[in-house]
């Protein structure tokens, strides 16, 4: 089974892409991999918690780097903005909720320290960036697409973020550069703990 990353490279087929293109061939490449993977394959991966290529999970191991659709039903008329398409560094879960670094907030220069630190089993992570996430308004089943470490590197640089902010009823697209300009600011203060994967 082609991981999202592949097939994101198939799609790409060698050409520059744009910011929206690689949202959407994410978006896509993402569905896709969360079709292949069968409810047994899904139920073997939540069993085995292996660390194998980018594996569909149903439930987010803590300490590893997840990648999801998300919509923030019961909070997006309080919030400023939010990612619907997070990559987070998975802090702690709960039954219902996990915490999470989105290093969609932080622009993909000020992700490098915190990827630094993932690869030497720390967490070293801007505290603005934690975020609490319902597993409720998780996307596509409440499924997520955990991130191979061989692909750390790929996921903090492509352009993945999808800003948007709530008006009424419509969603209206929010600029990177607007939401990394307020989050880099406060970069400097730092959650930090010793990284388990569990």
């Amino acid at each position: 089974m082609e991981s999202v990353f592949e097939k994101l490279e198939k799609a790409q087929d060698g050409k520059d892409r744009s910011a929206s293109w690689w949202r959407s061939a994410s978006k896509n490449a993402m569905r896709s991999a969360l079709a292949d993977g069968t409810k047994e394959a899904v139920l073997l991966n939540e069993v085995g918690n292996d660390d194998d290529l980018n594996q569909v999970r149903r439930t987010p191991r803590e300490g590893t780097i997840v990648l999801f659709e998300y919509d923030a039903k019961t909070t997006k008329q309080k919030l400023a903005y939010y990612d619907q398409l997070p990559l987070v560094v998975v802090l702690e879960v709960k039954t219902d909720h996990f915490w999470g670094a989105n290093l969609h907030y932080i622009s993909p220069k000020k992700r490098i320290k915190t990827l630094s630190a993932l690869l030497s089993n720390k967490i070293d992570v801007p505290r603005n960036i934690i975020h609490k996430y319902k597993k409720s308004d998780v996307k596509n089943a409440n499924l997520f697409i955990e991130i191979d470490e061989n692909d750390w590197d790929s996921a903090i640089h492509l352009p993945l973020e999808q800003f948007v902010s709530a008006v009424g009823k419509i969603e209206v697209p929010v600029l990177s550069k607007k939401v990394w300009l307020k989050y880099d600011a406060l970069a400097k203060y730092r959650f930090r703990a010793k990284r388990k994967v569990s």
